[in-house]
């Protein structure tokens, strides 16, 4: 069940065809599903408590955002458009008789959105969005590494101590196109170049936590200090891609 309040202000300078708008909502939500074995709602999770019903849950949990959203738009004007959207935002749910952040909290959120149509035909756009780091619960490394654990598990062992503690760092993401366009009798052509994520970011992440293993057998290799632990090994992400593309457009 989820209760809402949502109140703003909007204002449309018509000359300029633009318009500006400030909201500021609260949402309560009860009876969000927990798990029964964590006790920890499966919003603080994100993706990670797996498949829907493969894990036992209650519905007892309480959770809560609330924030302002921004939003700035200038329909087509002189030859320019454009369109900003700014959220400030705060996701929790409660843990332990405290509020956590939940695994979508990213604080804030911007979408900028803008072109131009240029002479001869030719059109100009850019998307840029930008997103807070998302926070993430850190592994517990003692546990994870003890052997009777991990050959049991065979996965890392988070430390919900910690639910959320740390935080990614922010993602951005540039992509641009460029139109040109013919026009016909009863047909038009738009030839157009798109490239997303032009400078080839990535969502952050945590590093992966595994153990060392041997590189002919893949057997986990123990601690030469410990052999009732395991070695641990952090697999940092992979980078991000630049994804151009060709294409063309036949309107009849």
């Amino acid at each position: 069940m989820c209760d809402q309040a949502v109140a703003g202000l909007k204002f449309d300078w018509g000359e300029r065809n633009t318009t500006f708008g400030l909201e500021g909502f609260l949402k309560r939500y009860r009876g969000a599903p927990v798990s029964r074995s964590s006790g920890i709602a499966l919003a603080n999770l994100g993706a990670d408590f797996g498949v829907v019903g493969n894990e036992a849950v209650r519905f007892d949990g309480e959770g809560r955002s609330y924030g302002l959203e921004f939003l700035a738009q200038r329909r087509l004007y002189k030859g320019v458009y454009g369109l900003l959207a700014y959220t400030l935002v705060r996701s929790e749910y409660e843990f332990e008789g405290q509020f956590a952040p939940s695994a979508w909290d990213s604080r804030h959120i911007v979408s900028l959105t803008g072109g131009a149509k240029l002479k001869r035909d030719w059109e100009i756009g850019v998307r840029w969005l930008y997103s807070g780091g998302l926070p993430f619960t850190p592994y517990d490394e003692d546990v994870s590494m003890d052997r009777d654990y991990w050959d049991s598990q065979g996965v890392p062992q988070l430390d919900y101590a910690s639910l959320n503690a740390l935080r990614n760092n922010a993602f951005s993401q540039l992509d641009m196109r460029i139109d040109k366009k013919w026009f016909f009798k009863n047909w038009s052509l738009d030839v157009f170049m798109d490239i997303q994520n032009l400078f080839s970011q990535v969502p952050d992440s945590p590093p992966a936590l595994d153990v060392v293993r041997d590189p002919a057998t893949g057997i986990p290799v123990p601690s030469s200090v410990d052999p009732s632990r395991y070695q641990p090994r952090y697999i940092n992400s992979g980078a991000g891609t630049v994804v151009p593309a060709i294409g063309l457009i036949v309107e009849l």
